[in-house]
């Protein structure tokens, strides 16, 4: 039988609601845009979290692992490893948590008596999810402490509540990783596109090996000349000249 979420008791008294404090200075880590700044507080409607207008969430973790996972999670989904090009579009930058933060820890065990179940951090179904987020944010919580569907383990990933938009003074980051280096200590593997220059033709009909003795039979193989790849088949920035080689 799955467990289905349902939707929270505003009515409800979560005063003794499970809670996660995180200290004024705490190191904490977020992938974002190389394009973005680290701290942002979303309000629309695609994040877990998100609080509705004028407020919004923040999203940080405890681990640099857990940060490169959510990050770079429909990647994963899809082939199991990153592109070289979506590697190089973000970057993990550590930031300094400028207040103590009070959680409320929906993966602790005491947060099955107010009806939480894991759904909570797996379901799609945002719209509930933002509920549940609604509830903690109205009961005086200022975050969530959860535990990423993409990870396993103790709880390292947070939704922090604030102001929508880029904060002001006191919230600082300092940018530590490059996106294909976070991926490296992470695990994801970053793969890197193939060089033209080492290509090659088999004639159609023809293949390298038999079926049924897998030994090589006489194939035609002709090594494709560098002019006979049009110069936009392989994008020049494709391939970074960090990449991280496969394997």
């Amino acid at each position: 039988m799955t467990a289905v979420l349902g939707s929270p008791d505003t009515h409800a008294d979560y005063s003794g609601f499970p809670r996660r404090g995180i200290p004024a200075g705490s190191t904490l880590f977020r992938a974002h845009s190389t394009t973005r700044s680290a701290w942002w507080f979303d309000s629309g409607p695609y994040g877990r979290f998100n609080l509705p207008s004028p407020r919004g969430t923040c999203y940080v973790s405890t681990l640099v692992e857990t940060a490169v996972r959510e990050r770079v999670r429909s990647e994963i989904q899809l082939s199991g490893v990153v592109s070289t090009a979506f590697a190089s579009s973000f970057v993990v930058s550590r930031l300094t948590a400028p207040q103590r933060y009070s959680c409320a820890a929906v993966s602790s065990a005491r947060a099955a008596r107010y009806q939480i179940v894991r759904a909570l951090v797996t379901t799609a179904d945002y719209r509930l999810t933002r509920e549940w987020a609604g509830v903690f944010g109205d009961a005086g919580f200022s975050g969530i402490s959860y535990g990423f569907a993409f990870t396993t383990g103790r709880p390292t990933a947070l939704g922090l509540f604030g102001t929508e938009g880029k904060p002001g003074d006191g919230f600082t980051s300092a940018r530590r990783l490059a996106g294909n280096q976070a991926c490296m200590i992470a695990g994801p593997e970053v793969a890197s596109a193939p060089d033209a220059a080492a290509l090659e033709l088999v004639r159609p009909g023809l293949t390298t090996e038999t079926a049924a003795t897998g030994k090589p039979v006489a194939a035609e193989r002709t090594a494709v000349p560098a002019d006979a790849v049009p110069a936009d088949a392989v994008p020049a920035d494709a391939v970074p000249a960090d990449a991280v080689p496969a394997g």
